[in-house]
């Protein structure tokens, strides 16, 4: 047989009909670059919306999209269904996310350490 669009093809995550058959759409894939963490997140939380109901271990998918710490987790954990899908972000939030506290923290700081800028007048200053 030949390989072509109609013909199914396998891959990570859901399935979509293409006239009788299927094609696969991939999870995103995440190289371990916190910079990119956040629009990551965001991209996965979209494929599961649209994937979910055809994807029966979104857990095992999204590691598989994965390279380094999320490899890790074990594999039977993953395989809870949906449950393994919040193992996996949990354990990529606490090492790539930002942390509440960390935020809180840094949002109290910035608060406190309001400064009179060089040639600002009081009256500036007081009104920002």
């Amino acid at each position: 047989m030949g390989n072509s669009d109609d013909e199914n093809q396998s891959g990570q995550g859901g399935t979509s009909v293409v006239g009788e058959r299927t094609k696969s759409e991939r999870c995103p894939k995440f190289g371990g670059n916190q910079g990119e963490y956040f629009e990551w997140r965001i991209k996965v939380m979209d494929w599961l919306y649209k994937w979910e109901k055809n994807d029966k271990f979104p857990g095992l998918t999204v590691r598989m999209a994965l390279s380094g710490e999320a490899l890790r987790i074990d594999r039977n954990e993953l395989a809870k269904g949906k449950n393994g899908l919040d193992l996996v972000m949990k354990v990529l939030d606490q090492k790539y996310g930002i942390e509440k506290k960390r935020d809180k923290l840094r949002n109290l700081d910035s608060l406190f350490s309001i400064e009179r800028k060089e040639n600002e007048t009081i009256k500036d200053f007081i009104s920002r």
